[in-house]
């Protein structure tokens, strides 16, 4: 979808204070920015974000969750309850309530998520197919609310603190924080970091990497790979990374351990392997990342690829510049009912 001589049209979904939504306001109005919010919704009535919307005179949408105690239902279920619920907010929220527009009156072409914590159904989803887009302040391994707390140890599902996390972009599909990944910006945690502090650092990556995101899509250089892997179609971009890393590893020993380095030098970023301190494939060592590849995209396909190969079986140190990225380990896996 190119969108240069027509703008990219987004329905943004807020719950809270609407800062990611802010900084999308703000760059809809520069030059190098192709997108405009053509409405905000929020399933929170009294939220800032909708605020933020109403002065800048974009139209707003506002469905809270009404819970259903009808009783022909009382005997149903607690989650097939929830999920009644979540569909007639959405229903709401396509076709307008209490004299408000619905969605699909403003027909934008795509709806993206900005700290909305309501979870979409397939019902939704359904009418925007593989154009629901959302921002998560963790790696996709983590799912729910509560991203930076999980970083730093402090979240009931966090093993441990963690040395590194990253923003995540990603398409939304029928599972929680779970859709293809458009783009990863990695971030150090340092021991002097608290919720604030990285929640400020975390949230100037998300504003950056959320409009950049959307001024691919405005472009046309987002393309799906298989309708379950997301590419980004930029000039003179090498794209077979993870195939790379695949084959580097086929018929490797598993009960060995490994090292991925990605260094940097005057000219070119390098991926190196070692297996227990020794350089494997030198013939394949050679391979280097163009200089001109967002950072942002070298982490992105180098995570994907070192999480295929680890869910493979693979013992991988990750160095990326000077970071590791270690797993992503989890207390116990993401319980919709919690929600």
């Amino acid at each position: 979808m190119n969108k240069l001589n027509n703008k990219l049209k987004l329905a943004v979904g807020a719950s809270g204070s609407g800062t990611c939504l802010q900084s999308v306001i703000d760059n809809s109005f520069k030059p190098d920015f192709d997108f405009e919010v053509v409405c905000v919704f929020s399933d929170e009535p009294e939220c800032f974000a909708l605020g933020r919307a109403k002065n800048h005179n974009i139209p707003t949408l506002s469905v809270p969750v009404q819970k259903i105690t009808s009783s022909n239902l009382e005997s149903t279920k607690r989650k097939e309850r929830k999920l009644l619920e979540r569909i007639l907010q959405e229903e709401r929220l396509l076709k307008g309530y209490n004299n408000q527009k619905g969605l699909l009156e403003y027909n934008p072409d795509y709806v993206v998520l900005l700290g909305y914590e309501r979870i979409i159904t397939g019902h939704f989803l359904s009418k925007f197919p593989n154009r629901v887009l959302n921002t998560h302040p963790a790696p996709l391994e983590f799912q729910g609310i509560g991203g930076y707390d999980w970083a730093l140890g402090y979240h009931k599902d966090a093993v441990r603190r963690n040395d590194w996390t990253c923003v995540t972009f990603h398409f939304v599909n029928d599972k929680v924080d779970h859709g293809p990944v458009i783009c990863q910006t990695p971030m150090k945690i340092t021991l002097d970091d608290d919720s604030d502090s990285l929640s400020d650092r975390g949230k100037n990556l998300e504003y950056d990497q959320i409009s950049t995101c959307l001024q691919w899509f405005a472009e046309g250089k987002v393309i799906f790979n298989n309708d379950s892997e997301v590419e980004i179609n930029l000039e003179k971009m090498q794209r077979n990374k993870i195939d790379y890393m695949l084959n580097v590893f086929e018929g490797e020993d598993k009960s060995k351990k490994y090292e991925f380095i990605l260094s940097f030098d005057e000219f070119y970023d390098e991926i190196k392997i070692k297996k227990e301190g020794n350089i494997i494939n030198p013939n394949l060592c050679g391979y280097y990342i163009p200089k001109n590849t967002p950072n942002s995209l070298e982490f992105t396909y180098l995570y994907r690829g070192i999480s295929k190969l680890r869910n493979r079986g693979f013992d991988i140190n990750f160095n990326f510049h000077g970071l590791n990225i270690h797993p992503v380990y989890m207390k116990k896996n993401f319980n919709e009912e919690g929600v």
